[in-house]
């Protein structure tokens, strides 16, 4: 498996859209990210601020560059707004094996579907492959 990380990977259905995260999607996710200090805690990315949101984006987007990692954009359709961000990771083309994780949903987003939605989508690529 040799992994896209050059292709645009574009995700859809009724619910969500997935799509490659951008350099200018900062503004798209801090109301997401910044509406509670404590939405990733255990995370060793906090979010919660403009700078550290800032932050977030590069580092995944440089992981994208080294073909560590392929980052997301989640929008949810049925709110009409960006709740996240999720990723391909630890993929292995001689293992033909990635992971999905580095996944954080805002809160007005838990507990709708909206993330099992996506992940969904987001296996359902690769089962089809």
């Amino acid at each position: 498996m040799d992994f896209p990380f050059e292709q645009d990977i574009l995700l859809e259905n009724d619910r969500s859209l997935i799509r490659p995260l951008k350099a200018d999607d900062l503004e798209n996710l801090l109301p997401a990210a910044t509406a509670n200090k404590n939405l990733v805690q255990y995370s060793p990315s906090p979010i919660y601020s403009k700078e550290l949101l800032q932050q977030y984006i590069e580092t995944a987007l440089d992981e994208r560059k080294n073909k560590l990692r392929y980052p997301f954009l989640l929008f949810d359709k049925k709110a009409n707004a960006y709740g996240g961000s999720s990723s391909y990771m630890n993929i292995s083309g001689y293992d033909k094996r990635l992971e999905i994780g580095n996944t954080w949903i805002g809160l007005d987003f838990q507990k709708t579907g909206f993330n099992r939605n996506n992940k969904y989508l987001m296996f359902f690529l690769f089962l089809i492959n």
